[in-house]
């Protein structure tokens, strides 16, 4: 199935940006905020955006606000890597049950979009240490994004998704790969 290469990728820049948008309302927050009335968003959201973003809760934060604003952003996380993959889909550049184009330029982003879109999608989201596909896919996810700090199954409470190590490089990847499987449907197109 041909599709519209400026839709496809125009779409993903529009979906980043929106996350980016929902992320810069929903910022880490660490700890070290007790207590604190104010909160400014990351500097890569208001670099992102071009514009700072400043909270004023009027009464100081406790740790239970700090662990809702954190899990609001896990589920944001989780959330756009689904987008990500439907959006994709929807083009043709992922189809249901068909492996990933492997000779296709970071063809491992979008099998890794794929993968965590499935675990969101189909659970909580909640890897198994015992479970031998959950430990392929820790791997998988080190081998190719390369966190400074790898990924550990071992009292993992979510599937890797932080912004910086999991969803900009697969943002990045799933564009290249989405190009490169529009340059060959043009290819074979034009046979």
């Amino acid at each position: 199935m041909a599709t519209d290469s400026a839709d496809v990728i125009e779409e993903m820049k529009v979906l980043y940006h929106k996350f980016m948008e929902l992320r810069a309302h929903f910022p880490y927050t660490d700890e070290k905020m007790i207590g604190q009335k104010i909160l400014r968003t990351a500097p890569l959201y208001s670099k992102t955006l071009g514009k700072d973003i400043i909270f004023d809760f009027g009464v100081p934060l406790t740790a239970e606000d700090i662990k809702n604003i954190n899990e609001i952003g896990g589920f944001l996380n989780e959330n756009v890597i689904i987008r990500l993959y439907a959006l994709l889909e929807e083009h043709g550049i992922l189809i249901y049950q068909k492996e990933v184009d492997k000779t296709i330029e970071d063809h491992e982003a979008a099998y890794l979009t794929k993968q965590l879109r499935h675990r969101y999608a189909h659970s909580l989201g909640r890897p198994d240490a015992q479970n031998k596909e959950h430990k392929a896919l820790f791997d998988k996810l080190n081998n190719y994004l390369k966190p400074p700090v790898p990924f550990e199954i071992e009292n993992a409470e979510y599937f890797p998704n932080s912004i910086d190590t999991v969803i900009i490089p697969l943002f990045r990847g799933c564009h290249k790969y989405a190009e490169g499987v529009l340059k060959s449907q043009a290819s074979t197109e034009k046979e």
